[in-house]
């Protein structure tokens, strides 16, 4: 979120939003290229949906993650 970010680094939301965009391609490129690397896969699930790891279930991430695969 762009309030926890700002705890860190001051930026603009213009900013935060670009790099919000570009590490959901980088993690999402990863997994439609057929990454099963549980970092990968739980980053892209907290960058999509704004959850912390521990409000995310494994069943969760995965079924998120298959929706992103090559086929």
């Amino acid at each position: 979120k762009y309030s926890d970010c700002q705890q860190f680094i001051q930026c603009t939301f213009p900013d935060f939003a670009e790099a919000m965009r570009e590490s959901i391609y980088f993690y999402l490129d990863k997994i439609y290229k057929g990454s099963i690397n549980r970092r990968h896969m739980f980053m892209v699930a907290m960058l999509i949906t704004h959850k912390k790891p521990d409000e995310l279930t494994d069943q969760h991430v995965i079924n998120l993650c298959n929706k992103y695969r090559s086929k």
